[in-house]
């Protein structure tokens, strides 16, 4: 474990043990999105350009969002995975947008507020065949990796639908680092007979079933 980390690795059980809500950070897409066009880009471009572009402009967003009350921020990484940044070129350079996004917040953290690195679906879905286990769980550790060497304190593996595909990115997390993995999944109301589910049709208590089991 990195020497720098021991601090922030107390707070962050602190703040699990306690009963009281983290305060979280907002929308990265929705804040950042605007200032795609500053650097040649559209607004439906991925975000992770403005790590390698206009780190100021991330910066400043982090830093926003601390002044407002945040104790832990999210990296602009949430598209940070070889399979989404393929579709925009950027998938040779992975490692130097993910680094990037960890070291950007990591500044604008300062010591007080926690860096969670953020990870992503992959885009592709492993039910129908369009991704093996094997290279989910390759490009969740590729990513993973640049985010820990960037400075993260722990992981945050969000807005997941399917369960194989969460497998892969916690497998992927822990084959390269040994910090904490927070795990969620986006679900919808579906209908009254089915309740709540994911996209993928993963319900509330599978999940915490299967988080349970890894």
């Amino acid at each position: 474990m990195r020497a720098d980390l021991a601090p922030r690795q107390a707070k962050l059980l602190e703040i699990g043990a306690s009963r009281r809500p983290a305060v979280y950070d907002g929308s990265k897409g929705v804040y950042l999105s605007p200032s795609l066009a500053q650097v040649g880009k559209r607004p439906s471009d991925v975000t992770e350009w403005l790590n390698l572009l206009a780190p100021d402009v991330v910066r400043r967003m982090h830093q926003e969002y601390v002044a407002a009350g945040s104790q832990i921020i999210q990296t602009n990484s949430f598209n940070g995975n070889r399979f989404r940044l393929q579709a925009c070129d950027l998938d040779s350079r992975v490692e130097e947008v993910n680094v990037l996004a960890a070291q950007i917040a990591r500044e604008a953290a300062g010591d007080q507020v926690l860096v969670a690195g953020v990870i992503s679906p992959s885009g592709k879905l492993p039910a129908v065949g369009e991704a093996t286990r094997d290279e989910l769980v390759a490009a969740f550790a590729e990513q993973a990796g640049a985010l820990d060497k960037g400075g993260v304190d722990f992981f945050h593996i969000e807005t997941m639908s399917d369960l194989e595909e969460t497998a892969a990115a916690v497998e992927g997390v822990r084959s390269v680092s040994g910090l904490a993995v927070a795990l969620t999944m986006s679900f919808d109301a579906g209908n009254v007979e089915r309740g709540l589910r994911s996209m993928m049709g993963v319900s509330p208590k599978a999940l915490v079933e299967k988080a349970n089991e890894l």
